[in-house]
């Protein structure tokens, strides 16, 4: 078991049967006492805690004074407590602008003063910032003092004093007041100047540097007078960017405090921002990982301010300045995704999470058995049918274009109809002149936008246009002719003979 007392208390030891007792602190074990007989039923033993260091006792029962071993070990662990107190005070609760102020810290342990102790002051004005920081070390009496010019700025001030004992901090603050006149009431806020999202109340602190503060009296939002005394610190309630609290004073001689004090940009926002998020302009499909997210949120009191977003809800990304835009990577891997999205407004308040959700589709097109009627010759004016079979496992076929060229000059693209009889896409090259050449390929684009050229690894097909008179049609033309040129000579030769 472990016990604690107050350092130099007594305590006394009741034990039963036979015991050795030893006690130790921290460096080394002392002997009390080496045995108490079995004839003695109690031990009473009393014993005065050192002031220093921790002590530790230890208790051995045996059954009897035979030697055997011991049945029982008992540990107790006595500690010292130390009760360290710093208390801080100026010599006056209120101050004119420019005066001198005295702060006096004083360090007691269990109430008895503490000599030599490190004391630091540091004093700080009314909108934080520090002022003064000196250290000082108590004198005999466990005080120290030390004075301070104050500045020409009115508000509420803090003086801490700061000491460390035994590797532990102990501090105490004092408030005071600076004002132009100290024998006039002057009433002051704690507001901190930033966003609050639940309803708060303000703190007015009145002093009077003569006769005393009879009541302090406020008004907000241009509302009815109200005193602290009977309706209690002002209360913000009401959400917006620029609430306002008018307060004063009055002290026991009959002054008002004048003119009042208005405190106006007082900020409560309790609603987060509502938004939206679109994928890709809201795609069905994508097919890259790498996405533009189209963002839209709004917030009427505090304005939006911040976004992160996430893939599963879980793991987000840092807060990043609210943009309506952004570059995002989806979760790899082809498939439904979403995309999730929080908006924090300029109070902190953040929004639900919303969602926008994609596909992820990477496999392009496949294009197979591309085909051309007539398979053959292609006469003179006569239309190329083409005909080929595309797929798409995916988000299916957006599109299947016929690219060509005739003789290598201008490029044309046509659209592929899709023939539902035949479950191809097919499309005519309109009939060209004779020993035209034609060149021509496949492309087929996906609803994710994924690109396939062709089933010949992106190169063209060609075929020919014939001439009109093939060569042998034209030696059977030929020798035709000569015959009936000779056969012409040889009747009009006959008739001149004749």
């Amino acid at each position: 078991m472990k016990i604690a007392f107050n350092a130099s208390r007594t305590i006394d030891f009741y034990c039963q049967n036979s015991w050795d007792f030893e006690m130790s602190n921290s460096t080394r074990w002392l002997t009390v006492s080496s045995e108490w007989n079995s004839s003695t039923s109690f031990l009473n033993r009393t014993f005065v805690i050192p002031a220093t260091d921790r002590w530790y006792f230890t208790f051995v029962n045996y059954e009897n004074d035979t030697g055997a071993p011991p049945i029982d070990i008992y540990f107790v662990a006595l500690y010292r407590i130390d009760t360290y107190e710093v208390h801080v005070t100026s010599d006056k609760q209120s101050y004119s602008l420019g005066e001198q102020a005295s702060f006096m810290a004083s360090i007691s342990n269990d109430s008895s003063p503490v000599p030599g102790m490190s004391v630091l002051f540091q004093v700080f004005g009314p909108n934080g910032t520090l002022l003064s920081s000196q250290n000082n070390l108590t004198d005999v009496y466990g005080r120290v003092t030390v004075f301070l010019i104050l500045p020409s700025e009115e508000g509420v001030f803090h003086c801490t004093a700061k000491s460390i004992v035994a590797g532990n901090p102990i501090e105490d603050s004092v408030t005071f007041v600076v004002v132009k006149n100290s024998t006039l009431p002057s009433t002051f806020d704690n507001y901190d100047g930033l966003w609050h999202t639940t309803g708060f109340t303000i703190t007015l602190m009145a002093f009077d540097g003569e006769s005393g503060v009879a009541e302090t009296y406020y008004r907000i939002d241009n509302g009815p007078i109200q005193n602290v005394s009977t309706s209690g610190q002002p209360q913000i309630s009401v959400e917006s960017a620029n609430n306002t609290l008018e307060y004063w004073s009055t002290d026991n001689s009959g002054h008002e405090e004048l003119p009042h004090n208005l405190l106006t940009g007082i900020k409560l926002d309790r609603t987060p921002p509502n938004g939206s998020i679109f994928v890709n302009g809201n795609a069905a499909y994508v097919n890259s990982t790498s996405v533009i997210l189209a963002l839209s949120a709004s917030d009427a009191i505090s304005a939006v301010a911040q976004m992160r977003f996430s893939n599963d809800n879980m793991t987000w990304s840092d807060w990043g300045t609210f943009n309506s835009s952004s570059n995002w990577m989806l979760a790899s891997g082809d498939g439904p995704k979403t995309v999730y999205v929080q908006f924090m407004d300029n109070a902190g308040l953040v929004s639900d999470a919303y969602s926008a959700n994609v596909t992820l589709e990477t496999t392009v097109p496949l294009i197979e058995n591309e085909s051309r009627m007539p398979e053959n010759e292609v006469q003179p004016a006569q239309g190329t049918k083409i005909l080929v079979n595309v797929t798409d496992p995916g988000s299916g076929i957006k599109s299947v274009t016929l690219s060509y060229t005739i003789n290598n000059n201008t490029w044309f693209d046509a659209q592929m109809s899709f023939n539902s009889t035949t479950g191809l896409y097919e499309c005519t090259v309109p009939g060209q002149q004779a020993n035209t050449r034609v060149e021509y390929r496949i492309l087929a684009y996906d609803n994710a936008g994924n690109e396939k050229i062709g089933d010949n690894q992106g190169q063209y097909y060609i075929y020919a246009v014939v001439p009109e008179f093939p060569p042998l049609e034209a030696a059977f033309l030929f020798i035709i002719m000569t015959l009936l040129i000779v056969a012409f000579r040889e009747k009009h030769r006959s008739r001149e003979e004749n």
